[in-house]
């Protein structure tokens, strides 16, 4: 009976440490937010690079850490006046990714939405990575000037209609500026 204790007793610690290694490992992978931070290169960007190597790039930290039903998550906003535009990072866990996606093999849409006319305007999708349980998009939106207490949202949406959304730019934000990474200076600089 006493071998059956210390059998026991190891088997719930064994468990314990698993779980908690688990967790652990869950949150480490939930805070990497390394996957797609610089600026892609678009024609409005290097435009603009061409016509003035010093961009002003501003950044905000986003409000929220997850839209509104839980879909997906963003980072990385930059919005560079002078071209117009605004780059964001948005992270979806892959099981999401498939809930989402559209059963027909199209995709869901990322939108820009001016709280203050309801305006959409739709982003490019630049890149797409795969990291662990994670898919990492840098959607582009080319915006035009961002407008001054206005609120900014990105939707998420399939077939026309909106799945979720997330406050990007919140109207009493103040916003932080950047300057160009050696990297994205590279980049913008190459045809």
């Amino acid at each position: 009976m006493n071998v059956f204790k210390k059998v026991l007793k190891y088997f719930f610690i064994s468990v314990i440490a698993i779980l908690n290694a688990v967790i652990i490992f869950r949150v480490a992978l939930t805070l990497n937010k390394n996957e797609l931070k610089a600026i892609e290169p678009t024609d409005a960007l290097r435009a603009a690079y061409a016509q003035d190597a010093d961009l002003e790039v501003l950044t905000n930290k986003l409000v929220n850490d997850l839209s509104t039903n839980r879909a997906f998550t963003a980072y990385s906003f930059c919005y560079v006046p002078d071209a117009g535009e605004i780059q964001i990072t948005v992270r979806i866990n892959k099981g999401e990714y498939k809930k989402v996606s559209l059963p027909d093999g199209g995709e869901f849409t990322f939108s820009l939405r001016d709280s203050e006319t309801d305006e959409l305007t739709e982003g490019e999708v630049l890149e797409i990575k795969d990291w662990m349980m994670y898919r990492y998009f840098r959607v582009s939106f080319p915006c035009g000037e961002l407008k001054e207490g206005v609120s900014y949202g990105m939707l998420l949406q399939a077939n026309g209609e909106a799945e979720d959304e997330m406050v990007v730019h919140h109207k009493d934000q103040e916003f932080s500026t950047r300057s160009l990474t050696s990297g994205e200076r590279k980049a913008l600089s190459q045809n």
